[in-house]
Protein backbone atom coordinates (compact mmCIF):
# COMPACT_ATOMS: atom_id res chain seq x y z
CA UNK A 1 0.00 0.00 0.00
CA UNK A 2 1.09 3.57 -0.56
CA UNK A 3 2.22 6.02 2.11
CA UNK A 4 -1.25 7.54 1.90
CA UNK A 5 -4.30 5.68 0.65
CA UNK A 6 -6.57 8.75 0.47
CA UNK A 7 -6.95 8.55 -3.32
CA UNK A 8 -7.71 4.84 -3.15
CA UNK A 9 -10.37 5.43 -0.51
CA UNK A 10 -11.96 8.32 -2.40
CA UNK A 11 -12.36 6.01 -5.43
CA UNK A 12 -15.31 4.62 -3.49
CA UNK A 13 -17.26 7.64 -4.72
CA UNK A 14 -17.37 5.94 -8.14
CA UNK A 15 -19.55 3.22 -6.64
CA UNK A 16 -21.73 5.01 -4.08
CA UNK A 17 -23.91 8.10 -3.96
CA UNK A 18 -24.78 10.30 -1.01
CA UNK A 19 -27.92 11.41 -2.86
CA UNK A 20 -31.09 9.31 -2.69
CA UNK A 21 -31.13 7.15 -5.82
CA UNK A 22 -34.50 5.61 -5.09
CA UNK A 23 -35.83 2.42 -3.59
CA UNK A 24 -34.49 0.19 -6.38
CA UNK A 25 -30.91 0.92 -5.26
CA UNK A 26 -29.24 -0.71 -2.27
CA UNK A 27 -29.32 1.62 0.73
CA UNK A 28 -26.76 1.49 3.55
CA UNK A 29 -26.41 3.33 6.86
CA UNK A 30 -23.03 3.42 8.57
CA UNK A 31 -22.19 5.29 11.78
CA UNK A 32 -24.88 7.86 11.12
CA UNK A 33 -23.92 8.28 7.44
CA UNK A 34 -26.19 7.18 4.61
CA UNK A 35 -25.31 6.17 1.09
CA UNK A 36 -26.69 4.28 -1.88
CA UNK A 37 -24.77 1.78 -4.01
CA UNK A 38 -24.78 2.87 -7.66
CA UNK A 39 -24.02 -0.64 -8.86
CA UNK A 40 -24.01 -3.45 -6.31
CA UNK A 41 -21.75 -5.78 -8.32
CA UNK A 42 -19.16 -3.06 -9.02
CA UNK A 43 -19.26 -1.99 -5.37
CA UNK A 44 -18.54 -5.58 -4.28
CA UNK A 45 -15.79 -5.92 -6.90
CA UNK A 46 -14.11 -2.75 -5.61
CA UNK A 47 -13.76 -4.26 -2.12
CA UNK A 48 -12.90 -7.72 -3.46
CA UNK A 49 -10.03 -6.29 -5.53
CA UNK A 50 -8.91 -4.04 -2.69
CA UNK A 51 -8.86 -6.98 -0.27
CA UNK A 52 -7.00 -9.39 -2.53
CA UNK A 53 -4.66 -6.96 -4.31
CA UNK A 54 -3.30 -5.79 -0.98
CA UNK A 55 -3.17 -9.29 0.54
CA UNK A 56 -5.36 -8.34 3.47
CA UNK A 57 -5.93 -12.00 4.28
CA UNK A 58 -2.31 -12.18 5.41
CA UNK A 59 -3.12 -9.38 7.87
CA UNK A 60 -5.82 -11.65 9.38
CA UNK A 61 -8.72 -9.37 8.65
CA UNK A 62 -11.98 -10.05 6.81
CA UNK A 63 -13.21 -8.24 3.74
CA UNK A 64 -16.22 -7.11 5.77
CA UNK A 65 -13.96 -5.42 8.35
CA UNK A 66 -11.88 -3.81 5.61
CA UNK A 67 -15.10 -2.46 4.11
CA UNK A 68 -16.03 -0.88 7.47
CA UNK A 69 -12.60 0.79 7.72
CA UNK A 70 -12.69 2.19 4.19
CA UNK A 71 -16.24 3.51 4.51
CA UNK A 72 -15.36 5.19 7.81
CA UNK A 73 -12.23 6.71 6.23
CA UNK A 74 -14.24 7.84 3.20
CA UNK A 75 -16.64 9.92 5.28
CA UNK A 76 -13.77 11.21 7.39
CA UNK A 77 -11.99 12.45 4.25
CA UNK A 78 -15.11 14.29 3.12
CA UNK A 79 -14.85 16.51 6.22
CA UNK A 80 -11.09 16.40 6.79
CA UNK A 81 -9.21 16.09 3.50
CA UNK A 82 -5.86 16.81 5.16
CA UNK A 83 -5.91 13.59 7.17
CA UNK A 84 -3.67 10.91 5.66
CA UNK A 85 -5.09 7.41 5.91
CA UNK A 86 -2.73 4.46 5.61
CA UNK A 87 -4.89 1.36 5.47
CA UNK A 88 -2.20 -1.13 6.39
CA UNK A 89 -1.34 0.83 9.53
CA UNK A 90 -5.01 1.12 10.45
CA UNK A 91 -5.42 -2.63 10.08
CA UNK A 92 -2.29 -3.40 12.09
CA UNK A 93 -3.58 -1.17 14.91
CA UNK A 94 -6.44 -3.64 15.40
CA UNK A 95 -5.18 -6.20 17.93
CA UNK A 96 -4.98 -9.87 16.99
CA UNK A 97 -7.00 -12.14 19.23
CA UNK A 98 -7.06 -15.92 19.53
CA UNK A 99 -10.60 -16.90 18.59
CA UNK A 100 -11.96 -20.38 19.36
CA UNK A 101 -14.56 -21.25 16.75
CA UNK A 102 -16.88 -24.17 17.54
CA UNK A 103 -18.51 -25.72 14.48
CA UNK A 104 -20.67 -28.86 14.19
CA UNK A 105 -19.74 -31.91 12.13
CA UNK A 106 -23.10 -33.48 11.38
CA UNK A 107 -22.41 -36.95 10.06
CA UNK A 108 -20.01 -38.31 12.66
CA UNK A 109 -20.34 -38.79 16.40
CA UNK A 110 -18.17 -39.30 19.47
CA UNK A 111 -19.25 -41.27 22.52
CA UNK A 112 -16.63 -39.85 24.87
CA UNK A 113 -16.37 -36.27 26.11
CA UNK A 114 -13.53 -35.17 23.83
CA UNK A 115 -11.33 -36.53 21.05
CA UNK A 116 -8.13 -34.72 20.06
CA UNK A 117 -6.79 -35.17 16.52
CA UNK A 118 -3.76 -33.01 15.88
CA UNK A 119 -4.65 -29.47 16.94
CA UNK A 120 -8.37 -30.14 16.59
CA UNK A 121 -10.58 -30.92 19.57
CA UNK A 122 -13.87 -32.71 18.90
CA UNK A 123 -16.24 -32.12 21.83
CA UNK A 124 -19.58 -33.71 22.60
CA UNK A 125 -22.40 -31.20 22.24
CA UNK A 126 -23.66 -31.77 25.80
CA UNK A 127 -20.17 -31.08 27.16
CA UNK A 128 -19.66 -27.78 25.33
CA UNK A 129 -20.89 -25.73 28.29
CA UNK A 130 -18.43 -27.35 30.69
CA UNK A 131 -15.64 -27.05 28.11
CA UNK A 132 -16.29 -23.32 27.62
CA UNK A 133 -16.43 -22.68 31.37
CA UNK A 134 -13.31 -24.72 32.12
CA UNK A 135 -11.29 -22.87 29.48
CA UNK A 136 -12.47 -19.41 30.53
CA UNK A 137 -14.03 -18.56 27.16
CA UNK A 138 -16.56 -15.75 27.08
CA UNK A 139 -20.13 -16.83 26.32
CA UNK A 140 -23.35 -15.71 28.05
CA UNK A 141 -24.76 -18.33 30.40
CA UNK A 142 -28.08 -18.34 28.54
CA UNK A 143 -26.32 -19.84 25.51
CA UNK A 144 -24.37 -22.33 27.59
CA UNK A 145 -27.65 -23.65 29.04
CA UNK A 146 -28.89 -24.39 25.52
CA UNK A 147 -26.21 -27.07 25.11
CA UNK A 148 -28.03 -29.46 27.42
CA UNK A 149 -31.52 -28.72 26.12
CA UNK A 150 -31.28 -29.14 22.34
CA UNK A 151 -31.72 -32.88 21.72
CA UNK A 152 -31.30 -32.30 18.00
CA UNK A 153 -27.54 -31.96 18.47
CA UNK A 154 -27.22 -34.50 21.26
CA UNK A 155 -24.73 -36.80 19.51
CA UNK A 156 -23.17 -34.34 17.07
CA UNK A 157 -19.57 -33.32 17.91
CA UNK A 158 -18.39 -29.75 17.62
CA UNK A 159 -14.89 -29.10 16.33
CA UNK A 160 -12.89 -26.44 18.15
CA UNK A 161 -10.78 -24.57 15.62
CA UNK A 162 -8.46 -21.89 16.97
CA UNK A 163 -7.78 -18.93 14.68
CA UNK A 164 -5.65 -15.82 15.18
CA UNK A 165 -7.77 -12.98 13.82
CA UNK A 166 -8.35 -9.25 14.01
CA UNK A 167 -12.12 -9.70 13.73
CA UNK A 168 -14.61 -12.51 14.28
CA UNK A 169 -15.75 -12.57 10.65
CA UNK A 170 -12.23 -13.50 9.55
CA UNK A 171 -12.05 -16.14 12.29
CA UNK A 172 -15.33 -17.72 11.16
CA UNK A 173 -14.38 -17.71 7.46
CA UNK A 174 -10.99 -19.25 8.20
CA UNK A 175 -12.42 -21.82 10.60
CA UNK A 176 -15.01 -22.96 8.03
CA UNK A 177 -12.26 -23.47 5.45
CA UNK A 178 -10.17 -25.43 7.92
CA UNK A 179 -13.17 -27.49 8.98
CA UNK A 180 -13.94 -28.45 5.39
CA UNK A 181 -10.39 -29.70 4.88
CA UNK A 182 -10.46 -31.50 8.25
CA UNK A 183 -13.70 -33.27 7.33
CA UNK A 184 -12.20 -34.24 3.98
CA UNK A 185 -9.29 -35.71 5.96
CA UNK A 186 -11.72 -37.70 8.14
CA UNK A 187 -13.51 -38.90 5.00
CA UNK A 188 -10.17 -39.90 3.51
CA UNK A 189 -9.15 -41.86 6.62
CA UNK A 190 -12.44 -43.69 7.11
CA UNK A 191 -13.12 -44.51 3.48
CA UNK A 192 -12.41 -48.00 2.22
CA UNK A 193 -13.19 -49.73 -1.07
CA UNK A 194 -15.04 -52.43 0.88
CA UNK A 195 -17.30 -50.20 2.97
CA UNK A 196 -17.54 -47.52 0.32
CA UNK A 197 -19.15 -44.20 1.12
CA UNK A 198 -21.35 -45.28 4.01
CA UNK A 199 -18.78 -43.88 6.44
CA UNK A 200 -18.56 -40.50 4.72
CA UNK A 201 -18.95 -37.45 6.93
CA UNK A 202 -20.17 -34.16 5.60
CA UNK A 203 -19.91 -30.53 6.68
CA UNK A 204 -23.53 -29.85 5.72
CA UNK A 205 -26.56 -31.01 7.63
CA UNK A 206 -27.65 -34.01 5.58
CA UNK A 207 -29.37 -37.18 6.72
CA UNK A 208 -30.37 -35.87 10.13
CA UNK A 209 -33.25 -33.46 9.72
CA UNK A 210 -34.73 -33.72 6.26
CA UNK A 211 -37.61 -32.07 4.49
CA UNK A 212 -39.00 -31.80 0.99
CA UNK A 213 -41.86 -30.12 -0.86
CA UNK A 214 -43.62 -31.26 -4.02
CA UNK A 215 -45.88 -28.90 -5.93
CA UNK A 216 -47.81 -29.03 -9.21
CA UNK A 217 -50.78 -27.28 -10.71
CA UNK A 218 -53.10 -29.66 -8.87
CA UNK A 219 -51.44 -30.71 -5.64
CA UNK A 220 -49.07 -29.89 -2.81
CA UNK A 221 -47.38 -32.20 -0.31
CA UNK A 222 -44.53 -31.91 2.17
CA UNK A 223 -42.55 -34.15 4.45
CA UNK A 224 -40.19 -33.59 7.35
CA UNK A 225 -38.11 -36.11 9.26
CA UNK A 226 -36.27 -35.31 12.48
CA UNK A 227 -35.57 -38.80 13.81
CA UNK A 228 -31.90 -38.54 14.77
CA UNK A 229 -31.94 -42.04 16.27
CA UNK A 230 -32.17 -43.60 12.80
CA UNK A 231 -29.09 -41.82 11.44
CA UNK A 232 -25.98 -43.96 11.11
CA UNK A 233 -22.84 -42.03 11.97
CA UNK A 234 -19.36 -43.48 12.42
CA UNK A 235 -17.99 -42.93 15.91
CA UNK A 236 -14.63 -41.21 15.50
CA UNK A 237 -13.50 -42.35 18.94
CA UNK A 238 -13.76 -45.95 17.67
CA UNK A 239 -11.39 -45.12 14.80
CA UNK A 240 -9.05 -42.87 16.79
CA UNK A 241 -6.00 -45.16 16.86
CA UNK A 242 -6.41 -45.80 13.14
CA UNK A 243 -6.63 -42.10 12.28
CA UNK A 244 -3.51 -41.04 14.22
CA UNK A 245 -1.44 -44.04 13.05
CA UNK A 246 1.32 -43.17 10.58
CA UNK A 247 1.28 -46.56 8.86
CA UNK A 248 -0.77 -45.02 6.06
CA UNK A 249 0.66 -41.52 6.46
CA UNK A 250 -2.34 -40.17 8.36
CA UNK A 251 -0.35 -38.45 11.10
CA UNK A 252 1.64 -36.65 8.40
CA UNK A 253 -1.62 -35.62 6.74
CA UNK A 254 -3.01 -34.05 9.89
CA UNK A 255 0.21 -32.03 10.21
CA UNK A 256 -0.30 -30.72 6.69
CA UNK A 257 -3.99 -29.82 6.87
CA UNK A 258 -3.73 -27.89 10.14
CA UNK A 259 -0.95 -25.58 8.89
CA UNK A 260 -1.84 -21.98 8.14
CA UNK A 261 1.03 -21.79 5.63
CA UNK A 262 2.18 -24.89 3.79
CA UNK A 263 5.93 -25.41 3.56
CA UNK A 264 6.42 -26.51 -0.03
CA UNK A 265 4.85 -27.33 -3.38
CA UNK A 266 4.14 -30.98 -2.62
CA UNK A 267 2.36 -30.18 0.65
CA UNK A 268 0.07 -27.84 -1.31
CA UNK A 269 -0.60 -30.58 -3.85
CA UNK A 270 -1.34 -33.12 -1.12
CA UNK A 271 -3.69 -30.69 0.68
CA UNK A 272 -5.61 -30.04 -2.55
CA UNK A 273 -5.79 -33.76 -3.29
CA UNK A 274 -7.19 -34.56 0.17
CA UNK A 275 -9.82 -31.87 -0.31
CA UNK A 276 -10.92 -33.34 -3.66
CA UNK A 277 -10.92 -36.92 -2.37
CA UNK A 278 -12.89 -35.94 0.74
CA UNK A 279 -15.47 -34.09 -1.34
CA UNK A 280 -15.69 -37.05 -3.72
CA UNK A 281 -16.40 -39.46 -0.86
CA UNK A 282 -19.23 -37.28 0.45
CA UNK A 283 -20.67 -36.52 -3.00
CA UNK A 284 -23.94 -38.27 -3.87
CA UNK A 285 -23.78 -37.59 -7.63
CA UNK A 286 -21.59 -40.33 -9.15
CA UNK A 287 -20.45 -38.28 -12.14
CA UNK A 288 -19.31 -35.39 -9.94
CA UNK A 289 -17.68 -37.75 -7.44
CA UNK A 290 -15.65 -39.49 -10.16
CA UNK A 291 -14.56 -36.13 -11.59
CA UNK A 292 -13.47 -34.92 -8.14
CA UNK A 293 -11.43 -38.03 -7.37
CA UNK A 294 -9.71 -37.83 -10.77
CA UNK A 295 -8.92 -34.17 -10.13
CA UNK A 296 -7.17 -35.28 -6.95
CA UNK A 297 -4.69 -37.33 -8.99
CA UNK A 298 -4.19 -34.43 -11.40
CA UNK A 299 -3.53 -32.05 -8.49
CA UNK A 300 -0.85 -34.41 -7.24
CA UNK A 301 0.91 -35.48 -10.41
CA UNK A 302 0.38 -33.13 -13.34
CA UNK A 303 3.37 -30.97 -14.11
CA UNK A 304 2.37 -29.10 -17.27
CA UNK A 305 2.52 -25.33 -17.43
CA UNK A 306 -0.33 -23.68 -15.54
CA UNK A 307 -3.27 -22.85 -17.78
CA UNK A 308 -2.53 -25.44 -20.44
CA UNK A 309 -5.30 -27.95 -21.20
CA UNK A 310 -4.88 -31.58 -20.22
CA UNK A 311 -3.56 -33.17 -23.42
CA UNK A 312 -3.31 -36.85 -24.34
CA UNK A 313 0.44 -36.76 -23.63
CA UNK A 314 -0.25 -35.38 -20.14
CA UNK A 315 -2.78 -38.16 -19.48
CA UNK A 316 -0.19 -40.69 -20.64
CA UNK A 317 2.41 -39.11 -18.35
CA UNK A 318 0.12 -39.17 -15.31
CA UNK A 319 -0.94 -42.76 -16.08
CA UNK A 320 2.70 -43.81 -16.26
CA UNK A 321 3.48 -42.10 -12.95
CA UNK A 322 0.51 -43.84 -11.32
CA UNK A 323 1.76 -47.15 -12.71
CA UNK A 324 5.29 -46.73 -11.34
CA UNK A 325 4.07 -45.48 -7.96
CA UNK A 326 1.57 -48.28 -7.39
CA UNK A 327 2.93 -51.23 -9.39
CA UNK A 328 5.82 -53.48 -8.37
CA UNK A 329 6.17 -55.54 -11.57
CA UNK A 330 5.68 -55.18 -15.31
CA UNK A 331 2.24 -56.77 -15.23
CA UNK A 332 0.99 -54.81 -12.23
CA UNK A 333 2.23 -51.53 -13.69
CA UNK A 334 0.46 -52.18 -16.98
CA UNK A 335 -2.66 -53.00 -14.98
CA UNK A 336 -2.51 -49.76 -12.93
CA UNK A 337 -1.90 -47.75 -16.10
CA UNK A 338 -4.89 -49.37 -17.80
CA UNK A 339 -7.14 -48.80 -14.76
CA UNK A 340 -6.29 -45.11 -14.47
CA UNK A 341 -6.71 -44.49 -18.21
CA UNK A 342 -10.11 -46.15 -18.03
CA UNK A 343 -11.20 -43.94 -15.14
CA UNK A 344 -9.80 -40.86 -16.86
CA UNK A 345 -11.70 -41.79 -20.01
CA UNK A 346 -14.92 -41.82 -17.98
CA UNK A 347 -14.01 -38.44 -16.50
CA UNK A 348 -13.49 -37.03 -20.02
CA UNK A 349 -16.92 -38.27 -21.13
CA UNK A 350 -18.48 -36.53 -18.13
CA UNK A 351 -16.52 -33.32 -18.71
CA UNK A 352 -17.49 -33.16 -22.39
CA UNK A 353 -21.14 -33.96 -21.78
CA UNK A 354 -21.03 -37.30 -23.58
CA UNK A 355 -22.21 -39.36 -20.60
CA UNK A 356 -23.17 -39.02 -16.95
CA UNK A 357 -23.86 -42.72 -16.55
CA UNK A 358 -21.30 -43.49 -13.83
CA UNK A 359 -21.77 -46.43 -11.48
CA UNK A 360 -20.91 -46.38 -7.75
CA UNK A 361 -18.34 -49.10 -8.43
CA UNK A 362 -16.52 -46.85 -10.89
CA UNK A 363 -16.52 -44.10 -8.26
CA UNK A 364 -15.07 -46.50 -5.68
CA UNK A 365 -12.36 -47.46 -8.17
CA UNK A 366 -11.49 -43.80 -8.84
CA UNK A 367 -11.35 -42.91 -5.15
CA UNK A 368 -9.29 -46.01 -4.43
CA UNK A 369 -6.68 -45.07 -7.05
CA UNK A 370 -6.47 -41.48 -5.78
CA UNK A 371 -6.10 -42.59 -2.18
CA UNK A 372 -3.45 -45.18 -3.12
CA UNK A 373 -1.38 -42.51 -4.88
CA UNK A 374 -1.51 -40.21 -1.84
CA UNK A 375 -0.59 -43.09 0.48
CA UNK A 376 2.38 -44.05 -1.68
CA UNK A 377 3.72 -40.50 -1.73
CA UNK A 378 3.36 -40.23 2.05
CA UNK A 379 4.88 -43.61 2.94
CA UNK A 380 7.38 -44.62 0.22
CA UNK A 381 10.84 -44.18 1.84
CA UNK A 382 12.27 -42.98 -1.49
CA UNK A 383 9.88 -40.06 -1.92
CA UNK A 384 8.08 -39.31 1.37
CA UNK A 385 10.47 -36.42 2.06
CA UNK A 386 10.03 -34.95 -1.45
CA UNK A 387 9.13 -31.27 -1.59
CA UNK A 388 8.32 -30.82 -5.29
CA UNK A 389 6.63 -32.75 -8.09
CA UNK A 390 9.96 -32.68 -9.91
CA UNK A 391 11.47 -34.80 -7.14
CA UNK A 392 8.69 -37.34 -7.70
CA UNK A 393 9.32 -37.24 -11.45
CA UNK A 394 13.05 -37.78 -10.87
CA UNK A 395 12.22 -40.89 -8.84
CA UNK A 396 9.97 -42.20 -11.62
CA UNK A 397 12.66 -41.43 -14.21
CA UNK A 398 15.20 -43.39 -12.21
CA UNK A 399 12.87 -46.36 -11.96
CA UNK A 400 12.09 -46.26 -15.67
CA UNK A 401 15.71 -46.45 -16.72
CA UNK A 402 16.83 -48.91 -14.06
CA UNK A 403 17.05 -52.56 -15.03
CA UNK A 404 15.54 -54.75 -12.34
Amino acid sequence: MSMSDNKLILELSNYISLEDLGSEYDFRAFNGNRFWKKDNSMYNKYFYDLYHDHKCKELKISQKKLEEIVISDFFDLLTNSDHNHILEDEIKNIPIAQVHVLLPIYNIQITIEKVKIGDYNLIQFQKLGDYIRNNGFILPEIYINDFSNDVYFYDIPFAEITVDARDNEFALETAKQKLQLFICFINYCLFSNIRGTEVASNYTNTGNRDRHYMVSSTSFSSSMSANHIGVKRPDVSDFYDYIVDDKNGYSRLIEIIQKDVLDNELEKRISNAINWIGLSIAEKNNAIALTQSTLAVECLLQSQISGEPISKSIVASISETVAFLLGDSFDSRKDWEKRFKYIYGLRSKVAHGKSNDISPYQVLEAIGIAKSVVTQILTNPEIKSAKTIQMINNYIEKMRYTYL
